[in-house]
């Protein structure tokens, strides 16, 4: 049990900090256990190609630069244990308020609560620590609270901050049409996108770059419902990173990509090869786009479907917004019947 490794970390710290004094040293490690476990050869290719990026990291009570790290992680673990024990839950915002006098912000206690991820091998979600979720959801699902609340997500509602307490799901859903930014869900909604496409689905949207709630969400709706995913995202860098993300993970979680990656996601566009046939304006890149694009292309998982798409964005320097583009609801049911997507 978590309770019980946590318990006999605490006891480790404090006979360290009795025998060393300050000298007491905590080591803080990723765990890469779990990367070997992936189904999906991609994805471990991303996570281990992340985790090599992460460095082994001592933190020391001696060290005036790590000590106020060493103390909050020591008063993380106490709230951690309580939290534990009561069978609760709380967010980082609740956290940070509690020890704010040895946290200047919100960030810190983030880090806190990630070092006692890495110290005790296991996720934040599985502390009882939650991130306030962002993400929006709207169609034919309804969501069963552990508490013995029901969601109903007829009408547009946020996702759950404590999903993992989420007993399970009905739906009659054939998909999940996944957007990008709220703007684009606000839009189909208006556009009564649940009519138009004559079978019900859901409609969800991370609101630009994704929270774990919306990932770890769409992850096991995937997987118990067998739904297929489509992601709807802008063309340019940060639209192609996001569809990214949702199918392969992030840096900061690489190590539980099992549990937030869609591996089969399948991108519905805007492809960059779509635009000479679109009539949508094009803006020129930025240098923040030029960037985020070299970096996209020195990632070795990224497959060679989209690999191409990235080469066209480079070739033209040129992106486009979902927000400019008209009949986006045809052009949405266009590429599904006719299965357009990467």
């Amino acid at each position: 049990m978590i309770i019980n490794r946590l318990e006999k970390k605490i006891i480790s710290i404090l006979s360290d900090f009795l025998d060393y004094g300050g000298n007491t040293k905590i080591c803080l490690k990723r765990n890469s256990s779990s990367i070997n476990m992936f189904a999906d050869a991609e994805v471990v290719l991303f996570g281990q190609q992340m985790l090599k990026n992460f460095e082994m990291r001592t933190i020391s009570y001696r060290s005036l630069a790590s000590r106020q790290r060493f103390t909050l992680l020591i008063c993380i673990l106490s709230e951690i244990h309580n939290l534990l024990l009561t069978q609760c839950y709380c967010t980082y915002r609740e956290l940070y308020y509690r020890n704010s006098e040895l946290a200047n912000c919100q960030l810190k206690v983030q880090r806190a609560v990630n070092d006692v991820c890495y110290v005790l091998k296991t996720t934040f979600w599985n502390l009882g620590v939650f991130a306030s979720s962002k993400g929006l959801m709207a169609g034919s699902l309804h969501i069963y609270m552990s508490n013995g609340d029901i969601i109903n997500c007829k009408a547009p509602c946020f996702m759950p901050t404590n999903f993992t307490y989420i007993d399970h799901f009905e739906t009659t859903a054939s998909f999940i049409l996944l957007v990008e930014k709220d703007t684009i869900f606000e839009k189909m909604l208006s556009f009564r996108i649940f009519s138009l496409i004559h079978e019900n689905i859901i409609l969800v949207t991370g609101r630009g770059y994704p929270d774990v709630a919306s990932r770890w969400i769409l992850q096991r709706l995937q997987r118990e419902h067998g739904l297929s995913t489509y992601m709807l995202a802008d063309a340019d860098p940060c639209g192609i990173e996001i569809m990214l993300i949702y199918r392969y993970g992030s840096l900061a979680q690489a190590s539980n990509a099992l549990q937030l990656t869609c591996p089969r996601l399948k991108w519905l566009g805007i492809h960059p090869s779509d635009l000479k046939y679109l009539s949508i304006p094009t803006e020129p890149f930025i240098l923040n786009d030029c960037r985020k694009l070299e970096s996209l292309l020195r990632r070795k998982y990224i497959d060679s479907s989209v690999r191409q798409e990235l080469y066209i964005l480079k070739r033209d320097c040129r992106k486009a917004k979902l927000d400019n583009m008209m009949f986006l609801c045809d052009y949405v049911i266009n590429k599904i019947k006719r299965q357009i997507v990467i």
